[in-house]
Protein backbone atom coordinates (compact mmCIF):
# COMPACT_ATOMS: atom_id res chain seq x y z
CA UNK A 1 0.00 0.00 0.00
CA UNK A 2 1.42 3.40 -0.98
CA UNK A 3 0.17 6.93 0.97
CA UNK A 4 0.78 9.61 -0.94
CA UNK A 5 -0.34 13.43 0.27
CA UNK A 6 -3.82 14.62 -0.30
CA UNK A 7 -2.20 17.79 -1.78
CA UNK A 8 -0.51 15.90 -4.19
CA UNK A 9 -3.53 14.03 -5.31
CA UNK A 10 -5.83 17.34 -5.25
CA UNK A 11 -3.03 18.78 -7.33
CA UNK A 12 -1.81 16.17 -9.99
CA UNK A 13 -2.90 17.60 -13.63
CA UNK A 14 -5.62 14.76 -14.28
CA UNK A 15 -7.56 15.46 -18.11
CA UNK A 16 -10.37 17.31 -17.57
CA UNK A 17 -13.29 16.26 -19.96
CA UNK A 18 -16.31 18.87 -20.69
CA UNK A 19 -18.64 19.33 -17.95
CA UNK A 20 -21.48 16.85 -18.50
CA UNK A 21 -24.22 16.87 -16.25
CA UNK A 22 -24.45 17.98 -12.59
CA UNK A 23 -24.51 14.35 -11.60
CA UNK A 24 -21.45 12.89 -13.54
CA UNK A 25 -19.02 12.38 -10.87
CA UNK A 26 -16.96 9.81 -13.06
CA UNK A 27 -15.08 12.04 -15.00
CA UNK A 28 -13.56 13.80 -11.39
CA UNK A 29 -10.12 13.13 -10.19
CA UNK A 30 -10.78 9.89 -7.67
CA UNK A 31 -8.61 8.15 -5.00
CA UNK A 32 -9.29 6.32 -2.30
CA UNK A 33 -8.58 6.96 1.73
CA UNK A 34 -9.01 5.07 5.09
CA UNK A 35 -10.80 5.57 8.29
CA UNK A 36 -11.04 3.19 10.75
CA UNK A 37 -10.19 0.37 8.46
CA UNK A 38 -13.17 1.22 6.20
CA UNK A 39 -12.42 2.17 2.75
CA UNK A 40 -14.40 5.17 1.30
CA UNK A 41 -13.95 6.76 -2.35
CA UNK A 42 -13.15 10.38 -2.90
CA UNK A 43 -14.28 12.33 -5.84
CA UNK A 44 -12.43 15.37 -6.00
CA UNK A 45 -13.58 18.83 -7.37
CA UNK A 46 -11.49 19.80 -9.99
CA UNK A 47 -12.91 23.56 -10.85
CA UNK A 48 -14.71 26.15 -9.70
CA UNK A 49 -18.26 25.03 -11.32
CA UNK A 50 -17.59 21.77 -9.28
CA UNK A 51 -17.12 23.49 -6.54
CA UNK A 52 -20.24 25.62 -6.29
CA UNK A 53 -22.41 22.63 -7.66
CA UNK A 54 -21.29 20.35 -5.12
CA UNK A 55 -23.77 17.22 -4.83
CA UNK A 56 -26.72 19.82 -6.28
CA UNK A 57 -29.13 17.80 -7.58
CA UNK A 58 -27.89 14.35 -6.67
CA UNK A 59 -30.64 12.79 -4.72
CA UNK A 60 -28.84 9.32 -3.97
CA UNK A 61 -24.97 9.32 -3.10
CA UNK A 62 -23.56 6.06 -1.51
CA UNK A 63 -22.24 6.08 2.15
CA UNK A 64 -18.60 4.96 0.90
CA UNK A 65 -17.96 7.99 -1.33
CA UNK A 66 -17.58 11.06 -0.62
CA UNK A 67 -16.83 14.63 -2.34
CA UNK A 68 -13.44 16.07 -1.71
CA UNK A 69 -12.96 19.98 -1.57
CA UNK A 70 -9.83 22.37 -0.86
CA UNK A 71 -8.94 25.29 0.82
CA UNK A 72 -10.58 27.70 -1.58
CA UNK A 73 -14.08 26.24 -0.50
CA UNK A 74 -14.40 28.59 2.39
CA UNK A 75 -18.46 28.11 3.13
CA UNK A 76 -21.08 25.65 2.50
CA UNK A 77 -25.09 25.77 1.86
CA UNK A 78 -27.85 23.02 1.54
CA UNK A 79 -30.27 24.84 -1.13
CA UNK A 80 -31.01 22.69 -3.91
CA UNK A 81 -29.56 19.72 -2.54
CA UNK A 82 -32.05 17.21 -1.76
CA UNK A 83 -30.19 14.79 0.81
CA UNK A 84 -28.63 15.56 3.95
CA UNK A 85 -24.93 16.08 4.30
CA UNK A 86 -21.96 15.07 6.80
CA UNK A 87 -19.35 17.73 6.29
CA UNK A 88 -16.32 16.65 7.60
CA UNK A 89 -13.20 19.12 7.90
CA UNK A 90 -9.67 18.43 7.94
CA UNK A 91 -6.33 20.19 8.67
CA UNK A 92 -2.96 19.37 6.14
CA UNK A 93 -2.56 16.23 8.70
CA UNK A 94 -5.91 14.65 7.51
CA UNK A 95 -7.25 14.65 11.14
CA UNK A 96 -11.04 15.82 11.84
CA UNK A 97 -10.96 19.17 13.52
CA UNK A 98 -14.39 19.54 13.18
CA UNK A 99 -17.80 18.31 11.86
CA UNK A 100 -21.33 19.27 10.31
CA UNK A 101 -24.88 18.34 10.12
CA UNK A 102 -26.50 19.69 6.73
CA UNK A 103 -30.29 19.57 6.42
CA UNK A 104 -31.82 19.01 2.60
CA UNK A 105 -32.79 22.69 1.10
CA UNK A 106 -31.52 24.04 3.96
CA UNK A 107 -30.27 28.01 3.07
CA UNK A 108 -28.02 28.50 6.48
CA UNK A 109 -24.73 29.45 5.54
CA UNK A 110 -21.81 26.78 7.22
CA UNK A 111 -18.63 28.60 7.37
CA UNK A 112 -15.21 25.81 7.17
CA UNK A 113 -13.65 26.36 10.87
CA UNK A 114 -9.93 28.02 11.15
CA UNK A 115 -6.99 25.00 9.85
CA UNK A 116 -9.25 23.34 7.18
CA UNK A 117 -6.93 22.23 4.76
CA UNK A 118 -10.05 19.67 2.86
CA UNK A 119 -13.45 19.40 3.30
CA UNK A 120 -15.19 16.13 2.91
CA UNK A 121 -18.88 15.89 1.64
CA UNK A 122 -20.79 12.88 2.89
CA UNK A 123 -24.62 11.69 2.20
CA UNK A 124 -25.65 11.86 5.81
CA UNK A 125 -25.77 9.39 8.14
CA UNK A 126 -21.74 8.70 6.98
CA UNK A 127 -20.77 10.76 10.63
CA UNK A 128 -22.54 7.65 12.36
CA UNK A 129 -21.96 5.08 10.41
CA UNK A 130 -18.24 5.90 10.47
CA UNK A 131 -17.92 6.96 13.72
CA UNK A 132 -16.10 10.42 12.65
CA UNK A 133 -14.57 12.05 15.64
CA UNK A 134 -12.28 15.20 16.33
CA UNK A 135 -8.57 14.23 16.22
CA UNK A 136 -9.60 10.86 13.75
CA UNK A 137 -7.42 10.20 10.85
CA UNK A 138 -7.95 9.60 7.79
CA UNK A 139 -4.94 7.87 5.81
CA UNK A 140 -4.42 8.09 1.93
CA UNK A 141 -4.17 4.98 -0.04
CA UNK A 142 -2.86 4.84 -3.58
Amino acid sequence: MNYLSIATLLSLPFIVQPYKHINDFQSFPQFDIMYKNKKIHIYSTRNLLDKRLGLMGVRKWPINNALAFDTQARSFWMRNVPIPLDLVFLDKGLRIIGKNYMTPYSEKIVTVPKGTHITLEFASPASAFYHFEVGGEFILVA
